[in-house]
């Protein structure tokens, strides 16, 4: 089964994308440590039933990175309209099935089911003293200039070691790829709106 492979421009950025198969289009996007090469186990299989993409966010894996103000629910759009999708489902997995949600509901019109894989949720706040004391931490490795920290200690939190070695490296090398995410300064990527101008027929960006 053939597998396309390029880049859609966004604004002022360029999105790297795969598709492959044919039918209702699956839309595939990946968790916020790594980047689209952690489906690479779901790519083929979706593919024999499906039109799938999957793509690299912003900031991850071979897309641009951030220089200018940008929203991820406006390059998701961006990406759909250029590969001429008018409607899919979308496969999320954590900051991934976060974006999903928010994109279904801003755009329903483009989305016909949304699976999220342990999701965050927009709006909702997680008091954990654990979670203040991760991002305490991982802000001091980062200050320090000490990435590679930073992401251990992340990946303690979030993908600690299982009992399949070929997983464990496979999943750490893909995070330790996509250091350079600490360095995206946080405000360049915009809040997610709640609502969008114009009708939403209009496919125009969310303002």
């Amino acid at each position: 089964m053939s597998t396309t492979t390029g880049y859609v421009q966004v604004e002022d950025a360029r999105l790297y994308y795969e598709r492959s198969g044919e039918g209702f289009p699956v839309v595939l996007i990946h968790a916020g440590l790594w980047d689209s090469r952690m489906w690479d186990d779901q790519f083929a299989t979706f593919a024999e039933h499906h039109d799938v993409v999957r793509y690299d966010v912003r900031g991850f894996g071979r897309s641009d990175r951030p220089s200018a103000p940008y929203s991820d629910l406006r390059d998701l759009m961006y990406l759909l309209g250029e590969l001429d999708i008018s409607r899919c489902a979308i496969v999320g997995c954590s900051t991934g099935g976060q974006l999903a949600i928010d994109f279904a509901l801003e755009h329903p019109e483009l989305v016909d089911a949304v699976v999220p894989v342990a999701p965050g949720l927009s709006g909702y706040r997680w008091e954990d003293a654990g979670l203040e004391v991760l991002i305490a931490e991982v802000h001091e490795a980062v200050a320090a200039g000490d990435l590679r920290s930073a992401m251990e200690i992340e990946l303690a939190v979030w993908a600690p070691r299982s009992e399949d070695p070929n997983t464990d490296a496979r999943i750490r090398q893909i995070a330790m790829d996509n250091l350079h995410v600490f360095r995206v300064p946080t405000p360049l990527l915009k809040p997610r709106p709640r609502r969008c101008r114009g009708s939403r027929r209009s496919r125009r960006p969310c303002s």
